[in-house]
């Protein structure tokens, strides 16, 4: 049987994210692909990051 890689954490800074997805090396998974933010979505998720409020994950 193949070896499974085992899931890790790895904390990337929020800078670094928009070079990740110029790169491919980001993506939205085929689940979530119907569901579309517009600009304000954005902008309050940032908000959310800096003022340091609980979001959930993010697979990458």
């Amino acid at each position: 049987m193949a070896a499974v890689a085992r899931p890790r954490v790895e904390e990337i800074r929020l800078a670094y994210l928009p070079g990740l997805v110029r790169d491919g090396r980001l993506r939205i998974p085929s689940f979530q692909r119907s569901f579309r933010w517009d600009r304000d979505d954005v902008v309050r998720l940032f908000d959310s990051v800096l003022r340091g409020y609980p979001i959930g994950t993010l697979l990458m």
